[in-house]
């Protein structure tokens, strides 16, 4: 379901009367219907940092001589979902990786630094151009390599990006489609629980606890345990 079709599911729901024609201007009810189904997926979206439909793998490749990079994330090629900042990266184990350009099978995971022993090493230090076997990331969430790369690689990774609104009817949430309908409960429950509507919202309960229970068991990535310490 796009964002147009999920605020018309919570209006039919709740007694809103009248039919939706869109997400943008709306004033009165259909405001509030639009409000509250982006409250709850901005709620669905931040309610677990491990979310599957939530991690974009990134790839790029470097410039010799050049350190430091921009994740290049580009807004359109995310949507529909209403997503494209950045959380933060997943750099767990064998997660970061590089290799020559066109040759995948020349493939190394890298290490990843804090930012500060990467300045000592690679920034004030004195090191050699070569192929990339660490990274860090500095507060601006710029990513730099080291060694400095003495060619050109491809380096590849995983973000988890932020919660955003869905803006236009058209937006699709990114999540898989057959939980869609958590949005409609919880966005349903919200409006009830203000309009003192206990039929709808104990109705709207019940299917979010259901579609919940799925969505909870299948989309959230499993807990590893990292490298060993010594």
């Amino acid at each position: 379901m796009n964002f147009l079709e999920i605020c018309r599911q919570v209006a039919d729901r709740c007694n809103v009367s009248g039919v939706i024609a869109g997400t943008v201007d709306q004033t009165g009810d259909h405001a509030r219907v639009v409000r509250r189904v982006n409250d709850a997926w901005l709620e669905i979206q931040q309610s677990s940092d491990i979310w599957r439909f939530m991690r974009k793998r990134f790839e790029f490749n470097t410039v010799a001589g050049k350190p430091n990079y921009t994740v290049p994330l580009v807004t359109e090629s995310i949507k529909p979902g209403g997503l494209s900042a950045i959380r933060r990266y997943m750099f767990e184990t064998r997660s970061a990786a590089c290799w020559p350009l066109g040759n995948k099978a020349g493939r190394t995971f890298l290490g990843l630094w804090e930012f500060s022993d990467y300045e000592d090493a690679f920034i004030y230090g004195v090191t050699q151009p070569g192929a990339p076997s660490v990274l860090a990331v500095d507060e601006s969430d710029t990513i730099w390599l080291g060694s400095i790369p003495d060619g050109i690689y491809t380096v590849s990774g995983t973000v988890q990006l932020a919660a955003s609104l869905l803006v236009a009817s058209t937006d699709i949430p990114v999540m898989p489609e057959e939980f869609h309908m958590a949005i409609v409960y919880l966005a349903a429950m919200k409006i009830a629980a203000t309009d003192n509507l206990p039929e709808v919202y104990s109705e709207a309960d019940a299917g979010y606890k259901q579609v919940w229970g799925a969505l909870d068991r299948t989309e959230k990535e499993p807990v590893t345990w990292g490298d060993p310490l010594a």
